[in-house]
């Protein structure tokens, strides 16, 4: 199973910043615990995610 990047509903944005920033800091736990892989894209200077299955 390759890591793939996961389509994050491009087209809707959260219109709240700060429900956006909740959902970053519920993403960085996930991550601490091991649920989610984070890959650093250089080209891009973006972060992306994926589920460990």
């Amino acid at each position: 199973m390759h890591p793939t990047r996961p389509s994050l509903c491009p087209n809707i944005e959260p219109i709240d910043p700060l429900s956006r920033s909740r959902a970053m800091d519920k993403l960085k736990e996930m991550v601490l615990k091991g649920n989610i892989g984070g890959m650093y894209d250089v080209n891009k200077k973006d972060y992306f995610y994926f589920f460990k299955s």
